[in-house]
């Protein structure tokens, strides 16, 4: 028995509950024990393999307990919902999958403002099969079951591999300067082999899952389900946003996070004094970079562990926080990451510069905005302003200031879509405006004009050979780090063009400011431009990609393994498109037309507005796969 009840306790010091119990069934004590837990949920199961243990397993267990009950105080925090929490308890034990990592999809999946998949866990329905009918998809229950058996099936020969698959592998409990119990990775490299194991095969199982927004959430689901394993929530970040009071209701749908860091921005415009036009604009602003999430950036240190909410994740070059001010050293102005990730530190900062710009007060609401953030999507503010300026009348101002204007209400300077939900589009009359993805980047419409053929500014010298596509006093390369004269250059270059790039300034459309590694071949566009949040779907547009895959067959198209790309530069009414591109005649500018239907797909970066007269019609073919 004693021997028992050591295998078990060793089983629990490093397999956590999972551990413990499959310690236990290789003993005879354990397994009859066990027996009369199989039916109850994990925290029986854990009464039961304590009974079974003795002393010598139950500090382990008991520790465990209190983990485990830390975790749901914290998710419930965060939730306001304890019966859902109890229940993805109860599922993730009946599922041996991770309680928390079902909680993280479910809070993911509600911060989606676009392309929402089905019931809570936002399953995609075009890939579950006949794996789960969509009213099983809606309730949670049997979504649950169904989310936690794939996770269960994803992790053999993974998870299952592991000798501690536990979400807080390595971790260390510490008691916190505030004298309360918390948890911690040590700086111990074994604790950390410990968790990058972890996370390594759990982001693999998860990626797997037909959820909306996989496989790019599944670093994010795990981040937050980590966290919350640990025992930390909103409130134990220093850039929470809990300890504002709000000034009012309002009918704007928000959730209670946007509404705090909302009456921040308020109060701290407020608080300069500055009239309530100045708080129209940062909240119009802060609402078009962030949709009022706290983001942070992998490739800024120290942004993840000031972020309330791991899942809010961006890689917009090193933007972070509700402005995504840039923050990269001295080679950015915007100050230290701290204060980006604070909401009114990062409120002053942007209030700062809008006080540096001469006559800020009498501009359009989105130009002031443009000129302090000097977007690659300048007219993108313009449709939060009928909800900023609601918000600025609902949330009056609740700190020790006030704005200079009193309690007037700053008329509108724009026409953007009358809203009170932040996930509305703009109305089909109006002036067509980019996009919210779900990870706050943009997509859709550029502020810039169409190419006017061959503008290209890196065409073949003269004098050199046709298959020569190296050639170049300059060098081969193009500040878009891809090889000039290739499809991919042509198609970059128009891409800047159509954002709004002009002679003097930065390009808008390149890796680094996109937060990519790289753009890649022309196979690799859709999926690298997807991780930037740019969509791509069956619909062509003037100024949209045209995307081929590898190895395409169409009637129109051969391509190798590289794929091609080229530019929209008519949509019309017969179901055909016209294109610019280079190098589908080698290494040089052309242009035809071809059946829409010859096209894998259309990403969209920056479409323009299609005035040709020869788009009456825009006809949404379904390419067939490739």
């Amino acid at each position: 028995m004693a021997g028992d009840a050591a295998a078990i306790a060793k089983g629990a010091a490093t397999g956590g509950t999972a551990g413990a119990l499959k310690a236990a069934l290789k003993t005879g004590s354990g397994r009859k024990g066990l027996m009369f837990a199989a039916a109850l949920p994990l925290i029986a199961g854990i009464a039961v393999v304590s009974m079974v243990a003795g002393s010598a397993s139950s500090s382990v267990t008991s520790l465990k307990g209190s983990h485990d009950a830390l975790s749901a105080s914290v998710v419930t925090a965060d939730f306001k919902d304890e019966a859902m929490v109890q229940t993805l308890q109860g599922i993730g034990a009946e599922t041996s999958t991770d309680w928390q990592v079902l909680a993280a999809i479910i809070k993911i999946q509600k911060g989606r403002f676009v392309d929402k998949g089905v019931g809570p866990f936002g399953l995609d329905m075009s890939k579950v099969g006949e794996e789960i009918s969509e009213k099983d998809a809606a309730d949670l229950n049997a979504s649950a079951r169904y989310v936690g058996r794939k996770i269960l099936v994803a992790g053999q020969g993974t998870l299952s591999t592991l000798d501690n698959r536990a979400l807080d592998a390595g971790a260390v409990d510490y008691t916190s300067n505030a004298g309360t119990s918390a948890r911690k990775i040590p700086a111990d490299q074994n604790a950390k082999d410990q968790q990058s194991a972890v996370k390594k095969q759990y982001v693999a199982a998860l990626s797997t899952l037909p959820v909306k927004g996989n496989p790019a959430i599944a670093n994010s689901v795990y981040a937050l389900a980590q966290n919350w394993a640990m025992g930390a929530n909103a409130s134990d970040s220093k850039c929470a946003a809990g300890s504002v009071t709000l000034g009012g209701s309002s009918t704007v749908k928000l959730n209670d996070s946007q509404k705090n860091y909302a009456q921040y921005i308020i109060n701290t415009a407020a608080n300069r004094s500055m009239p309530k036009k100045a708080a129209v604009i940062a909240l119009s602003t802060a609402l078009q970079e962030s949709t009022l999430r706290m983001y942070w950036n992998p490739k800024v240190d120290g942004s993840q562990e000031l972020a309330p909410d791991t899942s809010a994740e961006g890689t917009d070059g090193y933007s972070v926080g509700l402005f995504q001010q840039q923050v990269h050293g001295s080679e950015y102005s915007w100050g230290t990451v701290s204060d980006a990730m604070n909401p009114d530190k990062s409120a002053t900062m942007f209030l700062n510069a809008l006080d540096r710009v001469s006559g800020w007060d009498a501009m359009d609401v989105s130009v002031a905005a443009q000129t302090v953030q000097v977007s690659a999507f300048p007219s993108a503010y313009a449709k939060w302003e009928d909800m900023a300026t609601q918000l600025v009348t609902d949330l009056k101002p609740t700190g020790s200031g006030s704005f200079s204007d009193g309690d007037s209400t700053p008329a509108p300077s724009a026409s953007p879509s009358p809203s009170g939900d932040a996930t509305a589009t703009p109305s089909p009359t109006a002036p067509a405006k980019p996009v919210i993805s779900a990870d706050g980047c943009t997509f859709g419409v550029g502020s810039g004009s169409a190419g006017k053929g061959d503008d290209y500014p890196f065409k073949e010298p003269a004098g050199a050979c046709a298959w020569c596509s190296d050639v170049d006093a300059d060098g081969n390369v193009d500040p878009w780090t891809l090889y000039k004269r290739e499809c991919v250059s042509f198609v970059a270059w128009r891409m800047n063009v159509q954002m709004g790039w002009k002679e003097g300034q930065p390009y808008p459309f390149t890796p680094s400011k996109l937060g990519l590694g790289g753009f890649g071949s022309a196979v690799e566009w859709k999926g690298n431009l997807a991780k930037a949040g740019f969509v791509t779907d069956s619909t062509p547009k003037v100024g949209a990609i045209a995307w081929w895959d590898a190895f395409v067959t169409a009637p129109s198209t051969i391509t190798g393994e590289a794929g091609h790309v080229a530019v929209v530069s008519a949509v019309n009414a017969d179901g055909t498109i016209s294109l610019e591109e280079y190098n589908f005649n080698p290494w040089r500018y052309g242009t035809r037309t071809i059946p829409a239907a010859d096209v894998t797909g259309f990403i969209h970066v920056a479409d323009i507005s299609d005035t040709s007269p020869s788009s009456t019609a825009s006809p949404s073919p379904s390419p067939s796969a490739k």
